[in-house]
């Protein structure tokens, strides 16, 4: 995918999880090593579901919402709660 239509990508991959879940705060980004797209997805929602499983959950999202090639284009996307963050903070 050509680098001008990443900005693109990032909007549709940050507007597909916000879709997907709601209320979520969605962080997108282009990792400069590899000019690939990731993020993070803090959601009140994942609480008590397993890493795993939030994964799972991601994918399916990517999946119903992007083109195949655009999901060649994606990294590593982390899943946090908010409890997880103010954890991570205090810590």
């Amino acid at each position: 995918m050509a680098k001008k239509l990443k900005p693109k990508l990032i909007d549709r991959v940050a507007h597909v999880l916000t879709k997907a879940f709601p209320g979520a705060e969605v962080k997108v980004e282009i990792v400069r090593s590899s000019g690939r797209v990731a993020g993070e997805v803090f959601w009140k929602g994942f609480k008590d579901v397993e890493m795993i499983d939030r994964q799972a959950m991601l994918r399916e999202a990517l999946e119903a919402g992007l083109m195949r090639k655009e999901l060649l284009e994606l990294s590593l996307f982390m899943t946090f709660t908010p409890r997880e963050v103010r954890y991570m903070k205090a810590g």
